[in-house]
């Protein structure tokens, strides 16, 4: 398979662009959903949630994002790099699923720390 060729300088290359294109994902992620919190069916659904909850529904996002490296930590070694990439996979999709489904504050808060 091509991707166990790279080596060396190609493989930076190829670490580097992965990593740049997550972080872009990252940024792109916090500012989809800062628009999201004008919608006006996302206002309805949450009843109209004041600038300070909203704020906190965004910043939740990073707090998991914290949570998660720090459970690296001590997973990480444990699982190797691939078992714990996977896992943060089922981590991603599972949040996105939750904060597809949410339909209250508490839920949507709590999908937004385990996508981050």
């Amino acid at each position: 398979m091509w991707l166990t060729e790279f080596e060396g300088h190609s493989q930076t290359i190829g670490i580097t662009l992965t990593c740049g294109v997550a972080f872009m994902l990252f940024g792109f992620d916090q500012r989809v959903f800062g628009g999201i919190l004008s919608n006006p069916q996302f206002l309805s659904i949450f009843k109209n949630p004041p600038p300070t909850i909203q704020g906190q529904i965004v910043s939740t996002y990073d707090i998991g994002c914290i949570l998660g490296a720090l459970m690296t930590i001590f997973i990480g070694d444990h699982l190797g790099r691939k078992r714990t990439i996977m896992l943060a996979c089922v981590f991603v999709i599972t949040g996105g699923a939750l904060q597809a489904s949410s339909i209250s504050l508490p839920h949507m808060i709590i999908a937004q720390v385990i996508v981050g």
